[in-house]
């Protein structure tokens, strides 16, 4: 639950990263979440969904708050690999539903990013740039014109 990416030797053997908290990802990426959620203005109740539940189970975790906008977050996966350059590899998506558990909005991001690094040092630079390319995939779901108008933003006109 811990695993974050891999830091690969100079024989390009892989070794596995864990959260620099030791708790799980999920854990922590949702405190950041929160946080996020906090700092814009919305109420939030976080919600642990664990990752055997998918589907209905998954969705009602976050139903059973009694939101009115329940949002759910999913990582289908999410890991640096590092050598002598970073990259991030994401499958995440965001789905908003009304109070009814009707679904309003949902927007996903998949890919592979380089997220640079150096050849020495490169482990340092990734656990820092590692929470900073969350926060701006994040936002670069939450910005979407169908998540802010579910959530009940304002939209930017097109």
């Amino acid at each position: 639950p811990s695993f974050v990416g891999l830091q690969r030797n100079k024989f390009g053997i892989p070794f596995d990263v864990s959260t620099t908290s030791g708790q799980a990802l999920d854990v922590d990426l949702g405190k950041t979440l929160s946080g996020a959620l906090n700092a814009a203005g919305y109420r939030d109740t976080a919600v642990a969904v664990g990752f055997k539940e998918t589907g209905t189970a998954a969705r009602a975790r976050p139903l059973a708050t009694r939101a009115r906008r329940p949002v759910l977050l999913t990582l289908n996966e999410w890991k640096t690999d590092t050598r002598t350059k970073a990259a991030l590899h994401f499958d995440i998506s965001l789905s908003v539903y009304d109070e009814r558990g009707k679904l309003l909005a949902k927007q996903s991001l998949k890919g592979r990013d380089d997220i640079g690094g150096k050849r020495f040092g490169t482990e340092a630079y990734v656990s820092e740039q590692a929470p900073q390319a969350f926060a701006n995939k994040l936002e670069a779901l939450f910005k979407t014109p169908d998540v802010m108008k579910a959530l009940g933003g304002k939209t930017k006109p097109t």
